[in-house]
């Protein structure tokens, strides 16, 4: 059962597979340097695989950076989306789900195409090893490096219990062992051998790709890890080479496919006659539709909720185990955080659940967090204040819908940002051509899936403010640019200024704020607040960032708490005498009659009544207001401050420390630059006031940028 496939056996299938081989190892070779092993590489590499291995920020199942070693230098085709640094399988999914939508809708002439499901049959437990280490050699990994992999792989044995006692030592010859955080990267090496004959014949003509449209990519195959879609025209020529093509494969890599579980789908636009013959050429049975690809509908018609029924049922099979019904409320939380709720986290990325059928997933957790066993019980609070953080009396659970709408705003995210992605290129080329994601209209018949992230457009929008580069592409009037503020768009009004981009408001030939032109077209504070916004030198463009996250990339997280945030601030008060007006914080918190009355019984608050407020934030940031937290809060424990010792660097070189200070009454900031020797002997020291920056962040970056001109300045380097 073990035993390996002998390529000798097969003389007609051997020569094929060497001729593709040698073809595309000479192909992935040229112009590939050696990837050199050091003991640091692997080290990193493991530790940043440990510590990735489990449940991901955004909710799925990720493996870690241990394939970075391959994958930073791009030896794994664009094709492939799992397992793979800045890449998400849902990218694949979503390409796959719009080009099969197009085949059954949109495909039209004489041209038409089929579209292959492959199921490999024990893909892990059926590869050859020795396949395996000729692809690590020809993909320019050197020997000592991929003698440690084999040794890992050819090491292992296994033994069979008997009666609770291991009984005999398996040695396998093939395989590679699955649950091995290794062997998902090892299994991306073998399929690039199906890739590289696919790709082979395309390029030589012998098959024929499929594309959503035009000036579109066209795809012969899309992997996601260990299942494939190929891709062709729906003749019985590229049939048979298609045939060919995996006969190789199976032979060379020792996969074998299951016929059983193979599908093929044909566009609309093939005849009938067709469609048989390539059914009994291919010995798999043919689909009118895909009920459920890779766990999820890949059409969904009107009735939204019949097609997600099977989320509800795998919910409701994961609440009624024996096991489940004897948990602690300790352990129901932890079932809730991570198992419900994650169920939910893959469909979440690629399709809007239907309302009603969140609110029914709501119920079923309700009734599971408050129950015991079939007993039925009281629910003593409303799901919404569980919903809340845990300081506040909740309990942390998700709002489903909201975090449907953040993990959706992902895929908006990365699809205006990682252009250089397979599915940047697919989506661009049919629906925003020349344009960005947010230009692209919503299409009458498009996918569903597509559908859905447009809609999510909207949390971006909220969110993501541009930052300031050369101001050749932020409109001053209509986009969210100016920090701290609680749009982030301008609110003075146009009038007669001719001004459109913030380039405009530079001086000329510089990237300094015209100070002048400033005051004479925004309110005082606003021209304020725009003059503290710093440009840097050296950026050339503007860069729309997500200032919820320090690095400024989107995280499904911060975008979560910033919806839930809007919808607890946009709850209607009971205390606004214009029921058709939205509440806000400042009113309700300030503004109100009854506010006022508990706020002036206090001589000291009375005064900030004389000042208007635009937010409860910049009320907030009033002195008073902020004593006031200060002495109601529990204080913190000390920070013990650990002692640092100035360390000399080396003979020859030179240290520069920095530092930055923020003033807040002043409105400035200042930076220190002090430049020593090995010797500790200060060579230059600087002392500079700055304007007040928007975050301390920013004020320590901007001595740190000046210390660094300061030595090129006294020619240090």
């Amino acid at each position: 059962m073990l035993q390996a496939s002998n390529t000798k056996n097969h003389p007609k299938m051997n020569g094929k597979v060497g001729h593709v081989k040698d073809q595309w190892f000479s192909l992935k070779e040229s112009g590939r340097r050696r990837l050199e092993l050091s003991s640091e590489g692997v080290n990193s590499g493991i530790v940043g695989m440990a510590g990735n291995f489990g449940i991901g920020k955004d909710g799925i199942w990720v493996l870690g950076n241990c394939g970075n070693v391959a994958t930073s230098f791009c030896i794994i085709s664009e094709t492939q989306s799992a397992f793979i640094a800045n890449r998400m399988i849902t990218d694949n999914v979503l390409i796959a789900f719009e080009s099969l939508h197009h085949m059954t809708t949109s495909c039209l002439g004489k041209k038409s195409f089929m579209a292959l499901k492959l199921d490999m049959s024990k893909a892990y437990d059926r590869v050859e090893w020795t396949f395996l280490e000729k692809i690590m050699t020809k993909m320019g990994f050197i020997a000592s490096w991929i003698s440690l992999i084999m040794e890992c792989v050819i090491t292992v044995s296994y033994s069979i219990l008997v009666n609770g006692e291991p009984k005999g030592m398996i040695h396998p010859s093939r395989g590679i062992r699955q649950g091995d955080p290794l062997s998902p990267f090892l299994f991306l090496f073998c399929a690039e051998g199906l890739n590289a004959v696919l790709e082979q014949a395309a390029t030589a003509g012998e098959i024929h790709g499929f594309s959503i449209c035009r000036c579109g990519p066209k795809l012969t195959h899309l992997f996601f890890a260990d299942d494939c879609l190929l891709f062709c025209r729906s003749t019985l020529e590229e049939c048979e080479i298609i045939k060919e093509l995996l006969a190789a494969y199976e032979v060379a890599s020792g996969q074998m496919i299951n016929k059983d579980k193979t599908t093929l789908f044909f566009s609309h636009n093939t005849d009938d006659s067709a469609r048989v013959a390539i059914q009994q050429a291919l010995g798999v049975p043919a689909i009118h539709h895909f009920e459920k690809y890779l766990g999820l509908p890949s059409f969904v018609g009107r009735n939204k909720k019949a097609c997600f029924t099977n989320i509800k049922e795998r919910i409701w099979k994961r609440m009624q185990g024996w096991k489940e019904k004897l948990l602690s409320q300790a352990g129901k939380e932890i079932m809730i955080k991570a198992v419900i709720q994650l169920i939910l986290a893959y469909s979440m990325h690629v399709f809007k659940l239907p309302r009603c059928l969140c609110k029914d997933i709501e119920a079923m957790i309700r009734k599971f967090w408050w129950g015991q066993g079939d007993a039925r019980k009281i629910h003593w609070v409303k799901w919404s204040t569980l919903c809340t953080s845990k300081l506040v009396g909740g309990m942390r659970f998700r709002d489903l819908q909201l975090f449907n709408n953040a993990l959706l705003a992902k895929q908006v995210w990365r699809l205006f940002h990682h252009k250089d992605s397979l599915a940047y290129r697919v989506f661009q080329a049919k629906f925003f051509l020349g344009g960005t994601i947010f230009d692209a209209a919503i299409p009458s018949r498009c996918s569903y899936a597509w559908r859905c992230i447009l809609q999510a457009r909207d949390v971006i929008l909220k969110g993501a403010v541009w930052r300031i580069g050369d101001g050749r592409s932020t409109n001053i009037w209509e986009q969210r640019w100016v920090p701290n503020l609680s749009t982030s768009k301008v609110v003075s009004p146009r009038s007669n200024s001719h001004v459109t981009w913030v380039s405009e408001l530079f001086l000329p030939n510089s990237k300094s704020w015209n100070v002048e032109l400033l005051n004479n077209i925004f309110y005082p504070w606003e021209a304020e607040q725009i003059s503290r916004i710093h440009v840097s030198p050296y950026c050339q463009t503007d860069t729309y960032v997500w200032p919820l996250t320090s690095n400024g990339d989107y995280s499904v997280r911060s975008a979560y708490k910033m919806l839930v945030l809007e919808v607890t601030t946009s709850v209607q008060a009971s205390s606004s005498t214009d029921n058709s007006a939205k509440e806000t914080n400042l009113h309700a918190l300030w503004l109100c009659d009854h506010a006022k009355s508990v706020w002036k019984s206090e001589v000291g608050f009375s005064e900030y009544y004389k000042k208007h407020y635009r937010s409860f934030m910049d009320l907030f940031e009033a002195e008073l207001v902020l004593e006031f937290f200060e002495i109601h809060e529990p204080q913190p424990p000390p920070i013990l401050s650990v002692l640092v010792r100035w360390c000399p660097p080396q003979a020859g070189f030179f240290k520069a420390n920095f530092d930055a200070a923020v003033f807040d009454g002043s409105g400035s900031a200042g930076i220190r630059v002090a430049i020593r020797d090995h010797s500790g002997q200060i060579i230059a020291a600087l002392s500079q006031k700055i304007k007040l920056p928007h975050s301390v962040d920013l004020a320590e970056a901007l001595a740190c940028s000046r210390a660094v001109l300061f030595a090129q300045e006294l020619s240090l380097f």
